[in-house]
């Protein structure tokens, strides 16, 4: 049921979905979950927020780089941010920075672990923003992406929030051949979702998450996030990638 805003400056439909989904506690836990295998050394997050997940990422003990384009969310990371040694630094990044290969060269090949969840959708230019991410891994290093699933789900919600796009197995794997990594992991995320996201932005055309769906989401999480060990194969409301850089 999410598929908040990273990458956009001011956009008010993305603060307010954001803020919401801050206070979902038992949802972003479970993104968090749900990656966290993969995750390891020193990590880069891209689009990091107002920082649910960087805060998970820190508490087990990873070094981290966090990045922002938005100074609202670069604002609100400093403040949560600024002091802790496990933080490497809180840096404004564009994935899609036409300068980016010379303002961002001394980080290519640094990281064991790049991040990226609910970014690549809000860019228009993906397959430069992947080609960017996969610059700053380590060989042998994994990135790691959450992405929107399934065209047909693209509705009112998408288009306010500032969504490109929504994807699939084959526009991923087509993607990860052009950058030249390899596919470790493939699997569906939130498969209840797929009912909240279809009503609320199908159904009522509602241009944001209302409130109140969040809350009863984040009720009912603990107890159908079960759904998807069934359907991890087969549906989900996002997709999770992980990819690994030979060289």
């Amino acid at each position: 049921m999410k598929e908040a805003s990273h990458e956009m400056g001011k956009d008010i439909h993305g603060h307010s979905t954001l803020d919401k989904l801050s206070k979902a506690d038992h949802f972003n836990h479970w993104i968090y979950r749900s990656v966290k295998p993969w995750i390891a050394g020193n990590v880069f997050e891209i689009g990091s927020g107002i920082g649910n997940i960087s805060a998970m990422i820190l508490k087990d003990g990873f070094q981290l780089m966090i990045t922002e384009t938005d100074e609202t969310y670069l604002e609100i990371l400093h403040q949560k941010f600024d002091g802790n040694q496990s933080v490497t630094k809180i840096l404004q990044l564009d994935l899609v920075d036409p300068g980016f290969d010379t303002k961002f060269q001394h980080l290519f090949q640094s990281f064991d672990t790049v991040i990226a969840i609910n970014v690549i959708e809000h860019i228009e230019d993906d397959l430069a923003a992947f080609r960017n991410a996969q610059k700053l891994i380590k060989p042998n290093g994994r990135l790691i992406v959450l992405v929107p699933n399934g065209a047909a789900l693209y509705n009112g919600l998408d288009k306010h929030l500032s969504h490109f796009r929504r994807y699939n197995k084959q526009k991923i794997s087509l993607i990860l051949q052009q950058i030249g990594l390899v596919q470790d992991q493939f699997f569906y995320f939130n498969t209840i979702g797929i009912l909240g996201w279809f009503f609320s932005g199908s159904i009522l055309r509602n241009k944001t998450i209302p409130s109140a769906m969040v809350s009863i989401f984040e009720f009912v999480v603990p107890f159908t996030s079960w759904l998807d060990k069934l359907f991890k194969n087969t549906c989900g409301l996002s997709i999770i990638v992980v990819a690994r850089k030979l060289s």
